[in-house]
């Protein structure tokens, strides 16, 4: 509020609002909105405070006053004259070819030769090395899938020949001429080693495509394995099932709501969320005393603007109903609680109970709706409304220090202000507290 006087007085500048009694009106409502402002924050300022700030903008519409008085009586700036047009040459005139050429000559841009590239050098090619272990390692495993008396390759050598050549694939090992001379193994464990091992021989390529697919692992597999792996399926598919059913049986049981969710509308000044106040009205809670506000029977208790009128309605079942819009010029309505409640109430925890629904033409997606006692204003409780009854609610103390001699008001502001759009209220109650909830 530090800069409300510049803002104050540009705003009626724009405006252009010369008339004293158009500009009082519009004193008046930011004083208003001031005072509201002071009365709602939390924690709440001390009421010296509060004055202080409301002499300051007093002061600050009287200075804005005097400078406007100023500044509207005086003359209007004369305006420029228009400049005159650019002379153009005589008709029938051609312009110069020599006077529209460039001054300089535009240079051909000059292209440099393609830098020629060099090809990489090819990689050295080393051949690969032969692993005598690797091939008994899976000569091995070849024999424990199976039985070579059965299903014998037709490349592989008899066993005269395997006694005679035992090493017949490492003595036909040689490095490339590039790395030097042959490879030879100086660890002599090793070459003892080799010499007492049978010959190993790899396996052929149709028994490496045959294991390779999933289908001949498969076959390959033991009953043990294809029982263990049938078992896992079948558990892992149980357990889906069993969490589609809890599933399905929750959103069975569950009760689903009236009218599917609106999206909630940013509610300025804060407040609680609309499943708050659904649970809120739904709590029981000590209640000393109800007071009911409307019942759907007298409309006349709302407060509203010529433009935007309060319309009594009854649906077919014969039950009364308010129905509250908002305008450009008013965001909604207001019901006065009258000076025996409020004074009843003041100091007091209270509750504060409205059943509505959207209009049945051109009805609001949510609501607000907050208490007012003189200049203090509870928070703003957003509500999104369905197209059945459901009860709101808020939960408030009251401020024990009455400052209007009229009463209390409940403040409802449905939809969008100046959207046109309508909320039906079917009751309004307030209910006195023995105690805060919680």
């Amino acid at each position: 509020m530090s800069d409300f006087y510049s803002i104050l007085k540009q705003s009626i500048v724009d405006r252009r609002l010369t008339k004293p009694g158009q500009r009082e009106e519009v004193y008046g409502q930011a004083r208003a909105a001031m005072i509201r402002k002071l009365w709602s924050f939390d924690p709440p300022l001390a009421e010296d405070e509060i004055d202080t700030r409301i002499g300051t903008f007093d002061r600050a519409v009287e200075r804005i006053e005097r400078d406007l008085v100023a500044l509207f009586a005086a003359p209007p700036s004369r305006s420029l004259p228009p400049r005159p047009p650019r002379a153009q040459p005589p008709p029938g005139e051609a312009y110069d070819e020599a006077d529209m050429a460039p001054a300089t000559a535009p240079v051909p841009a000059r292209r440099l030769p393609p830098v020629p590239t060099r090809a990489p050098a090819p990689a050295p090619i080393r051949a690969a090395r032969h692993d005598p272990l690797a091939e008994r390692s899976a000569a091995i495993e070849e024999a424990l899938r199976g039985d070579y008396a059965e299903t014998e390759p037709e490349d592989w050598p008899s066993a005269a020949e395997a006694e005679a050549a035992p090493d017949r694939h490492e003595d036909a090992w040689e490095e490339p001429e590039e790395y030097g001379e042959p490879y030879e193994d100086d660890d002599a464990d090793t070459q003892a080693y080799r010499a007492d091992e049978p010959p190993a021989f790899p396996a052929t390529q149709e028994a490496r495509r045959r294991l390779a697919s999933p289908a001949a692992r498969w076959s390959e597999s033991s009953e043990r394995t294809k029982i263990r792996l049938l078992a896992g399926a079948i558990g892992a598919l149980g357990i889906v099932l069993l969490a589609t059913g809890i599933y399905v049986a929750s959103s069975l049981l569950s009760p689903g709501p009236d009218a599917p969710a609106q999206p909630s509308l940013p509610v300025a000044g804060g407040g609680g969320t609309p499943q708050a106040a659904t649970a809120t009205a739904a709590e029981s809670l000590d209640v000393v005393q109800a007071f009911t506000l409307f019942d759907g029977t007298d409309p006349t208790v709302f407060e509203s603007s010529s433009d935007n009128p309060v319309q009594f309605d009854k649906d077919p079942g014969g039950a009364g109903l308010a129905r509250v819009s908002s305008s450009t010029s008013n965001p909604g309505v207001r019901l006065n609680i009258g000076p025996g409640i409020a004074t009843r109430l003041a100091g007091q925890p209270v509750r504060l109970v409205i059943v509505a629904r959207a209009a049945r033409e051109n009805g609001a997606a949510n609501m607000r709706f907050a208490y007012q006692s003189g200049m203090a204003l509870s928070h703003w409780q957003a509500a999104n409304l369905a197209t059945g009854d459901v009860s709101y609610a808020l939960v408030w103390r009251v401020p024990r220090m009455q400052t209007d001699p009229n009463g209390d008001y409940v403040l409802i502001e449905p939809g969008i202000p100046g959207d046109g759009t309508a909320a039906d209220i079917r009751s309004v109650r307030l209910d006195l507290l023995a105690k805060e909830p919680g």
